[in-house]
């Protein structure tokens, strides 16, 4: 009876552990995806904003889009992070448990791609791809539009706030994506 029971709860964690691969390879492919719709926002906000020297108040809509496709783009990377550990630390000693086994080998690819020589390079790369493209594009957006406008002052001090707010947007989301990057953690 009690193999019945083994058997019946090995194929559970199974059937879970492949819903969780299925869920990390969906938001793996809508994470990459946003990469791709921030350099379409990118290029479209700035060739609107430096096409007519009227248009220069659109380079103030890039840091709030950075800020809102780089947020969500940080929550799934997080969600994929913590399937991966969850994977690792529950499911595996479930598992293992179950199997009366120590067999550290069993979704071995969870540990594997962790352990590549070049992986800490790789990450700290990732990091700066990440910052260029959700915080210093926006922060240079920012810079731009008082660059290039040559409005009254008065006009100027109000969009200052505006300005200012969206630079701590872009801090905040930049704090974030280097507290979230596992470079502290690339090597275990």
């Amino acid at each position: 009876m009690r193999k019945i029971e083994n058997n019946i709860l090995f194929k559970i964690y199974m059937e879970e552990y492949s819903k969780l691969k299925d869920e990390q390879r969906s938001r793996i492919g809508f994470r990459d995806n946003l990469k791709y719709v921030t350099l379409v926002s990118i290029g479209a906000i700035f060739s609107y904003a430096i096409g007519d020297p009227k248009n220069y108040y659109a380079f103030f809509l890039l840091p709030m889009s950075n800020f809102i496709l780089g947020w969500t783009w940080l929550l799934n990377d997080e969600k994929i992070t913590s399937i991966g550990i969850y994977i690792q630390n529950n499911l595996t000693s479930c598992i293992n448990e179950l199997l009366k086994s120590s067999d550290s080998t069993i979704f071995a690819w969870e540990y594997f791609h962790k352990k590549e020589k070049k992986r800490m390079g790789r990450k700290m790369l990732q990091l700066l791809a990440n910052e260029l493209l959700y915080c210093i594009s926006g922060l240079f957006s920012v810079f731009l539009f008082f660059h290039y406008s040559n409005t009254n002052p008065f006009i100027v001090s109000k969009v200052l706030i505006l300005g200012c707010f969206e630079i701590i947007l872009l801090i905040i989301i930049g704090i974030n994506i280097f507290i979230y990057s596992d470079i502290k953690d690339s090597n275990s």
